[in-house]
Order: structure tokens, then sequence, then C-alpha cells
């Protein structure tokens, strides 16, 4: 319902959201991809911090563009042969070049993509950021292609330090509840660096996706 949605008010210019977040909430700072051609960073006013934008003329992700995405994993997530991640993707064609591939399998990337049509209930990231983030968008009466990022930074800051003031009036020092407890035996510090030691080789999991919205004409 949100892809007719959206369809129905293909007016304007459209924008790509490119976001790659993990089960903890954990993001790699988003990509935007615009309908410009030139100078695509003018577009990034209020953006979240570290966010790129590169453009072309449709305003869609592309094969030439995805890569610099998978770089930026990468980079941020520090993935390697021996620090594996898994990352979960729809099927979408600029995923499936044979250089990104080539270069996951390099870079300790697993990819795993969903079935066709099933992103809008399998993926988390279309049932709980871009669902929201589409309401969002569609419900002003009046926007340009220079607010999607400024309305993006709300999803990447949710919560700031002052929602949590609140939580300082019952902020209790554990040692004044347990009084006169006795604190358990803790275990040898050579246990403790084996099991941080095999936690390092686990694979992490990360999921990607897009957001393609259309912003009435400016």
């Amino acid at each position: 319902k949100q892809v007719g949605q959206v369809s129905s008010q293909e007016r304007g210019k459209l924008v790509t959201l490119v976001s790659t977040i993990n089960a903890v909430g954990i993001a790699v700072p988003p990509v935007f991809v615009y309908s410009r051609v030139r100078n695509p960073d003018e577009y990034l006013n209020g953006c979240p911090v570290s966010s790129v934008a590169f453009g072309n003329k449709s305003g869609w992700m592309i094969s030439e563009l995805f890569p610099s995405v998978l770089r930026r994993i990468v980079q941020y997530v520090n993935s390697s042969k021996d620090n594996q991640i898994l990352l979960l993707l729809d099927n979408h064609k600029s995923h499936t070049v044979l250089y990104c591939i080539k270069h996951c399998s390099e870079n300790g990337i697993i990819l795993l993509s969903f079935p066709p049509h099933t992103t809008h209930r399998a993926q988390s990231l279309d049932v709980g950021i871009y669902g929201p983030f589409k309401n969002v968008v569609l419900s002003r009466k009046r926007i340009t292609i220079r607010n999607i990022a400024k309305l993006a930074r709300k999803t990447y800051t949710a919560f700031c330090d002052e929602d949590f003031i609140p939580s300082s009036v019952t902020a209790i020092p554990l040692e004044s509840i347990r009084g006169n407890e006795t604190t358990p035996e803790r275990e040898p510090k050579e246990n403790i660096a084996i099991e941080n030691e095999n936690a390092s080789a686990s694979t992490s999991s990360y999921g990607i996706g897009r957001c393609s919205t259309l912003s009435p004409r400016n």
C-alpha cells in the first residue's frame, strides 16, 4: 500500500536514501542519491553527520554508484575476511554487479538477498524506518529536495541526551542497593580474554535498504 501511495504522487524530483543499520541500531552514515548531476552536496543541509550525496539524472541507485556504498560500509564497519559481516539487502540489479560481489568477497561481506517482492514485510528497515519516513514526507504540504536530508536526520537522531534527563531522578548507585550483599566471585581474567577473542571472530549482521521518495516540484 505504501508503494502505491508513493506512485500515485509521482511528481517532481526523485531522491533515494540508502541506509545501512544493524540490529542494535548502529548505523553507517547514509547515502543520498539526487536527481541532480552537478553539485549534489548542495542538498545536504541539515543532514545526518557524515552523510554523502551522489547524483545522476534519475535519482535511483545505479550499478555505478553502489560500489561506493560498499566501500563506505567497509570503512565504518572494518569488515574483513577475519571480521565478517552479514549484509541483508534486496535483489535490485545494482546489487548484483560482478564487481560488487567480488568486492564483498574480498572484504568479508556475506551477501544475503530477500526473495522478490517481500521487502515490504521481511526487511525490517522497510517496516520500521522507511514506512514512517515516507509517511512524514508525504504528509508535508510543501517540500523540496532540499528538505529530504533534514527530515532524514530525525530518523537517525530519534533520541538525544535531553530525552534521558528524567532518568537521572532514579539513577541510584548499584552499591547502595546491594547493601551488605556479597559480591559474587569473578571469573579469572584468562577466561574473559578467551571469551572476547572468540567473540571477535563471530559474524555481525547489517541490513541495507533503499528508500526512494518524490518531492513536489521546487
